[in-house]
């Protein structure tokens, strides 16, 4: 059986009408953004039923509020936790890598949450499922949820990666082959047979961005899948740094072809990165060099335990001696919230994972790759291949 089957099977509560299941839920997940817009139905219902410590809350989105009205979000949902003794991680990074460090995320848990990009936990082995903010309220009120059961697409990764590239590059090289429907109503489970193994962070990568090719969720195992489920097969030895240009995640060339491409600004972070190995590969590019001139590099560390293993390793120091700007753990830029929202015409490339026309700002050109692309373009000031590929 996959690693999917296995965790499916094993929440499984019930069934209706021969199509739906009834799982039980093991951790719901929210946001300041999408738990705003079903606080007052909990309030209703002086909700949630689960148990305080089945919650896993945060403030990230507006970290630190950037306006008044958001301002007031974050004070009525720390309100409402604070009277509730529900624990609520505020200001200490982007909730989906605050998951992947916490230890009440264990493989082969069932984790909802009112984000799309809860699938990123996969990368740990426990399925994430983005739900709309109404499920999840159902979800809270309940501990189940009810779904259909989607079926697997096995994809076998065997290989290394070469020098300068990155698992961003591997999901770019998926989005380019197969579309953004490419994987649709399906869950994608990565079975790693590459030579090293991947580390979580890129793991983490991989069942992000399964959300961009239209996937129900993703995990990486090391199971062998049975008959049932499609197979796939990538080559990370093949791949080569890639870019998705404006507009669509799979609108995907490689890095090499966009070198008259100048940018504006370059943005490391993102649920898609921002881990520990990001900034390591960036203080790597960037020591004794200078960002370019006229180019803004943005990086911001995902969590606040990744940011202070960063300041005590020196990284910290060399990204900003290098001509870097330091944001605070958080979501920052990527949905054109705050801190680093780009001008009008202005070009970013960035290890975020959407560039729809809407995501940074309207009016914006974003280019998406891998870290490594990301920083050796911020040094060039035009799009360059990472590692110097």
């Amino acid at each position: 059986m996959t690693l999917f089957d296995n965790i499916w099977s094993g929440h499984c509560t019930g069934k209706k009408d021969g199509v739906y299941e009834q799982l039980r839920v093991d951790l719901v997940y929210g946001h300041e953004g999408t738990l705003a817009l079903c606080l007052e139905q909990l309030k209703k219902y002086d909700g949630p039923k689960m148990a305080p410590e089945q919650l896993f809350f945060v403030v990230d989105h507006f970290s630190p509020p950037s306006s008044g009205p958001f301002a007031d979000i974050v004070r009525d949902l720390s309100t409402f936790c604070s009277q509730r003794q529900i624990s609520l991680r505020m200001h200490e990074g982007i909730g989906h890598r605050l998951m992947l460090e916490d230890e009440r995320v264990q493989p082969g848990m069932l984790v909802v949450g009112a984000d799309s990009h809860t699938t990123t936990i996969g990368g740990k082995g426990a399925l994430g499922i983005g739900l709309g903010s109404s499920d999840v309220l159902a979800v809270l009120m309940t501990g189940t949820v009810w779904l259909k059961r989607p079926p697997v697409a096995a994809v076998r990764l065997h290989g290394e990666l070469p020098p300068g590239v990155e698992a961003k590059d591997a999901v770019l090289q998926l989005l380019a082959d197969h579309g953004q429907g490419g994987f649709l109503g399906e869950v994608v489970e990565y079975q790693d047979d590459s030579t090293a193994g991947l580390a979580l962070e890129q793991r983490a990568v991989l069942t992000n961005m399964c959300v961009e090719m239209g996937a129900v969720s993703a995990l990486v195992s090391n199971c062998t899948p049975d008959g049932s489920a499609r197979k796939l097969d990538l080559d990370l030895s093949g791949l080569s740094p890639l870019v998705a240009r404006p507009g669509a995640p799979d609108n995907v060339t490689p890095a090499k072809q966009l070198g008259d491409v100048t940018i504006d600004t370059a943005m490391v972070g993102s649920c898609a990165a921002g881990g520990l190995s990001d900034l390591e590969t960036a203080a790597r590019l960037l020591a004794g060099r200078k960002v370019a001139p006229g180019t803004n590099l943005l990086v911001t560390p995902a969590t606040r335990r990744i940011l202070i293993t960063a300041v005590e390793k020196g990284i910290i120091s060399t990204l900003l001696e290098a001509g870097a700007v330091l944001l605070n753990p958080s979501c920052g830029a990527c949905g054109g919230i705050d801190k680093g929202i780009p001008a009008v015409g202005e070009t970013v490339i960035t290890t975020a994972p959407r560039n729809y026309g809407s995501r940074a700002r309207v009016g914006s050109k974003v280019y998406l790759a891998s870290t490594a692309t990301t920083v050796a373009s911020a040094l060039a000031g035009t799009i360059c291949p990472g590692g110097g590929s």
